[in-house]
């Protein structure tokens, strides 16, 4: 429906227009899985005990920060990995 001017509503415009976020990040997203890892992602992905199943019991992961470090070692940064946002 659209206003009382006349002028059609962003709806009738744009019927499809939820669409370009999610397309928009698939899109994205595709464009990434021919690539290697990079930066931190070795540290956090490969190198992180905490990730490997075969190394880390599920109750560790809340007992390691997002380094896979002892949460009470003095180079942790605090943030355990499942809380982090």
């Amino acid at each position: 429906m659209g206003s009382k001017t006349g002028t059609p509503s962003a709806e009738k415009l744009f019927p499809y227009a939820w669409w370009l976020a999610p397309l928009t990040a698939i899109l994205i997203y595709l464009n990434t899985l021919q690539h290697d890892f990079t930066f931190d992602d070795r540290l956090h992905v490969t190198g992180n005990p905490d990730v490997d199943s075969t190394r880390t019991r599920v109750q560790d992961v809340f007992l390691h920060d997002n380094w896979g470090w002892n949460i009470t070692h003095e180079r942790t940064n605090t943030q355990v990995a499942p809380l982090q946002a």
